[in-house]
């Protein structure tokens, strides 16, 4: 989950070493050199990477089938509870 962006000007400093430098819920994104440069946000809550759209519609189908009453073994609903917990929590 991404929880800083960085905007930096291109060409003002290396890039690569940057990105290493940094965790991975830092994403740093260059901007054009002359532009106006864009301010640094802080997200009230991490931005997920996938499409938001996509998360949120895959987790009411899971939280549907968790919540409801399906008769599934106990194996399968393990394996979604720890996916759900992966993924959601």
């Amino acid at each position: 989950m991404i929880k800083t962006f960085i905007f930096v000007e291109d060409g003002s400093v290396d890039l690569d070493e940057l990105k290493s430098n940094v965790g991975d819920d830092v994403l740093v994104i260059p901007y054009r050199q002359g532009s106006t440069p864009p301010t640094i946000q802080q997200p009230r809550e991490p931005v997920s990477e996938r499409n938001d759209k996509t998360y949120s519609e895959t987790k009411k189908v899971l939280e549907r089938i968790l919540n409801g009453d399906y008769k599934m073994s106990n194996k399968l609903r393990k394996e979604l509870d720890d996916l759900y917990a992966d993924y959601y929590c």
